[in-house]
């Protein structure tokens, strides 16, 4: 209980950031492909099953400067990313002058704030709005410099690996591109986050039955724990994907969707419905 309320911050802040994911009303009905960046991508019904191509309906006119659509607002944007960069400084501050008992679990927001901030910052680069290239270069190196203060080498790896897959998705000709947008990586993908958020709770599950199983054998408690540990934060995660992820998903668009339309349009309609 205590692991899924820690990682509740990093939750409400991912479907925070998903409900201003809108586009046109076919594009909405039909559904988002799941791909491993967010950003603009071919209509999808699920991972791998693509419908025909409708012809897209006129531009929404959405309130706002200029019709400005909701989820492109660079000043938003960073202003987020500002926020969870603090949370992150935060966080760090905390970890050095915080007595031992008092830390927080490593999936706990400002402790991860600076990789939320840097996937903040990714949208806009896959969107190639005016600027993106500089402000993801800024929000790398304080990304890595928050991960350097932490005392470890090995956490700068992950923002540098998360450059290198952002730089795959942005030149698709290439063969590790080619990889990535595979079914099977798409799917990956897709159920990343629920495997994030499952995959603890789940080891701390297993460790004790499986340790009364092996009767303190160390191969045997190997042989138990490596299959269950892989094998079922996947499953769990595919199921919180289909049932809780993507209807909470269709539920947030079709909110979204409602503030700047008829709530009773078939479009609004067929988002509730899942179509």
């Amino acid at each position: 209980a205590r692991s899924l309320i820690t990682l509740l911050p990093s939750a409400m802040t991912l479907a925070l950031l998903r409900q201003g994911r809108l586009g046109s009303a076919e594009h909405e009905l039909l559904g988002k492909s799941k791909s491993w960046v967010a950003g603009p991508s071919p209509a999808m019904t699920e991972i791998g099953k693509p419908r025909p191509r409708h012809k897209p309906s006129p531009p929404i006119a959405y309130p706002g400067a200029n019709g400005a659509r909701p989820g492109h607002d660079t000043g938003g944007s960073d202003r987020l990313c500002r926020i969870l960069l603090a949370l992150a400084l935060a966080g760090l501050v905390w970890q050095w002058a915080g007595p031992d008992d008092w830390q927080f679990s490593r999936a706990f927001l400002p402790n991860k704030g600076h990789f939320f901030a840097l996937g903040v910052a990714s949208v806009a680069v896959v969107r190639s709005e005016p600027g993106a290239i500089r402000r993801y270069a800024l929000m790398l190196v304080a990304t890595l410099a928050v991960c350097a203060a932490g005392g470890s080498a090995g956490k700068l790896l992950p923002p540098l690996l998360w450059t290198v897959c952002l730089w795959v998705q942005m030149h698709p000709a290439c063969p590790p591109a080619r990889f990535l947008s595979s079914r099977s990586m798409g799917y990956a993908g897709a159920i990343s986050y629920s495997l994030y958020l499952i995959n603890e709770p789940i080891h701390k599950m297993l460790g004790p039955p499986l340790g009364w199983l092996a009767g303190g054998d160390p191969a045997l408690f190997t042989l138990l724990w490596l299959p269950a540990a892989i094998g079922l934060p996947i499953v769990a995660a595919a199921m919180l994907h289909r049932y809780l992820e993507i209807p909470a998903q269709r539920w947030g668009r079709a909110c979204a969707y409602s503030s700047v339309t008829d709530k009773h349009s078939p479009a609004v309609q067929g988002l509730r419905r899942g179509l």
